[in-house]
């Protein structure tokens, strides 16, 4: 069974997201996103998916350059 699309968003130059624990999946649907979690820093570009770790307690988004970033957060799979 896929994963349920739970928010779909939009980051614009100079904005950080926090995601909440609790989601499953991160993709970037376009632009390019800063993405930290558990001490860990990643770059992805658009059509690039993250499995989130759930045990940690957030992640914190943000866009690379003044590009939009458009990213969706799926609700974890059971």
């Amino acid at each position: 069974m896929p994963a349920q699309l739970a928010q779909r968003l939009v980051l614009y130059c100079g904005e950080l997201y926090r995601v909440s624990a609790g989601y499953g999946l991160l993709r970037i649907q376009a632009g390019m996103a800063y993405v930290t979690q558990a001490g860990q820093d990643r770059i992805l570009p658009g059509g690039q998916e993250l499995q989130l770790d759930r045990a940690t307690d957030i992640a914190l988004i943000s866009s690379i350059g003044c590009e939009p970033v458009v990213l969706e957060l799926f609700e974890p799979q059971k």
